[in-house]
C-alpha cells in the first residue's frame, strides 16, 4: 500500500488497478480508495498463473541486474538500498530499450497524451489508516497503541477512545476520537516512565559500497530529478500542505464534529459562518484545524472558528 500511495501521489489515479488474489489484496481499505477515485480493481483469476508472468519477469531482471550489484558490495542500511533502487530504476532500467518494445520504457511513457486524474492525497491516506478502540487509563492518562503510549488530556480520564493512527507513519502522535466520532485531540507519543520527552533520532550507519556502478546511477539519477515527482511524492506530508476549497474544508469540519453525512450534516447558518471564515483564509491546513478543535473548550462551531482565527494568525506571525 505504500507503494501504491506513492504511484497515485506521483501520477494520479488509474483507472484500473489489476493486484493478485491472495487475501490482503481483498481489504477493505483498498476497496474503499479506489470506489473513491473510481477506479477498477481487478484480480487475478483463481488457479490460473499465467497472468503473473509479467511481474514474474520483472523480478528477475530487478535480481539480475541489481540484486546482483548489491550482493557483490559492503551490507548497505535500508534507507541506502532503496535510494540505490529508485537510482538504478530511473537511470538504468527505465532508459534501457526493452525487448519486447525495441524502445526504451522512458520514450513511450512520454510520447503518450494522458489525462492526470488529480489525487486528493490527504482523503486517500486516511482511508488506509488503523481503527482501534481504547480507554484512557485512570492513572497515567493515556492510550497504547502497538505497545507505544500517547498522552491524553486529563478531561478524558477513564474515558473510551477511538484511536486513528496512520500504519505507515514513525508513530509520534496519533488522532483521538470519541465513540460517537467527535474529534478530541491530537496524542503524542511518550515514555511513560521518563515522561514526555522527545524520542532520538537514530543515526544510520554508513557503510561504504565497493562497486562504483550504483554511485555513478546514483549520480545520474540525481541530475536527472531536480524536483520530488520523480522520486515519488512524500505523502506523509501532504496532508499538511493542501489548499482546501470550501467543500473540503467544511465536509472535514463535519467529520470533526462527528457529525453524520458530511456536509449535508451543518446547517444553513453553519455554512454561512464557514465559508466566510475560508474565503478571509484559504490557507488553513488540518493540522491547524485539529489544533483549533483540540484548543476549544466547548466543542461548537463560532468557539472553534475563533480559536482556528486565533492561530491563523498566530502562526502568519511566526511565518511571515
Amino acid at each position: 500500500m505504500d507503494s501504491l500511495l506513492r504511484a497515485w501521489g506521483s501520477h494520479g489515479a488509474s483507472r484500473e488497478i489489476y493486484v493478485d488474489n491472495a487475501k490482503v489484496y481483498h481489504a477493505g481499505a483498498l476497496k474503499l480508495a479506489c470506489a473513491e477515485l473510481n477506479i477498477h480493481l481487478l484480480h487475478r483469476p483463481p488457479r490460473d498463473p499465467s497472468p503473473g508472468g509479467i511481474i514474474e519477469r520483472i523480478i528477475e531482471t530487478t535480481q539480475d541486474q541489481f540484486e546482483s550489484e548489491i550482493r557483490a558490495s559492503h551490507t548497505v542500511t535500508l534507507d541506502k538500498l532503496n535510494h540505490y533502487f529508485q537510482a538504478w530504476l530511473h537511470a538504468s532500467y527505465h532508459d534501457t530499450v526493452h525487448s519486447s518494445t525495441s524502445r526504451p520504457p522512458n520514450e513511450l511513457f512520454r510520447e503518450q497524451t494522458r489525462f492526470r486524474r488529480h489525487v486528493n492525497m490527504p482523503d486517500v491516506q486516511k482511508l488506509f489508516w488503523m481503527k482501534v478502540k481504547r480507554k484512557v487509563h485512570d492513572e497515567f492518562v493515556d492510550v497504547q497503541v502497538d505497545y507505544q503510549f500517547f498522552a491524553m488530556d486529563v478531561a478524558y480520564r477513564g474515558d473510551r477512545v477511538m484511536v486513528h493512527y496512520d500504519p505507515f507513519s514513525r508513530m509520534d502522535e496519533v488522532r483521538v476520537y470519541s465513540l460517537d466520532g467527535q474529534f478530541l485531540q491530537v496524542a503524542r507519543r511518550y515514555e511513560r516512565e521518563r515522561g514526555a520527552h522527545p524520542q532520538p533520532t537514530p543515526q544510520p550507519s554508513e557503510t561504504p559500497l565497493d562497486h562504483e556502478y550504483l554511485k555513478l546511477l546514483e549520480e545520474r539519477h540525481r541530475q536527472q530529478t531536480q524536483d520530488e515527482s520523480q522520486r515519488g511524492l512524500d505523502y506523509h506530508r501532504a496532508q499538511n500542505q493542501a489548499v482546501w476549497s470550501l467543500p473540503q474544508f467544511a465536509a472535514t469540519f463535519a467529520k470533526l464534529l462527528g457529525r453524520k453525512g458530511g456536509v449535508s450534516g451543518l446547517s444553513t447558518e453553519e455554512m454561512e459562518r464557514l465559508s466566510q471564515f475560508h474565503h478571509r483564509h484559504p490557507r488553513i491546513t488540518s493540522s491547524l484545524l485539529e489544533e483549533a478543535f483540540q484548543t476549544a473548550e466547548v466543542k461548537t462551531i463560532p468557539v472553534i472558528v475563533f480559536h482556528l482565527q486565533t492561530l491563523y494568525v498566530t502562526r502568519n506571525e511566526r511565518n511571515p
